[in-house]
């Protein structure tokens, strides 16, 4: 477990909001990854993290996932 003794929460400011980012294009840095299976058991998704870099919503994640491997083609064309 983490020693969050000499952590001060008080030394930093809140987010200001958790509303989330609108719709549209952002520049971003992939954090994480991962290939996932589906909940059928028949298929992978890819689950991807993201952080904005520019902008007024820099600093701020971003979740998608990308159907890749279904038995279904439409779910992948989705």
């Amino acid at each position: 477990m983490a020693n969050l003794a000499g952590f001060n929460a008080e030394a930093y400011e809140p987010l200001d909001t958790f509303e989330p980012v609108p719709a549209g294009w952002y520049t971003v840095i992939i954090t994480d990854s991962e290939m996932r299976p589906t909940k059928a058991g028949d298929g992978e998704y890819l689950q991807l993290t993201m952080q904005i870099v520019e902008g007024e919503y820099q600093g701020r994640y971003i979740w998608d996932r990308l159907n890749l491997i279904n038995k279904n083609q439409t779910a992948v064309d989705i």
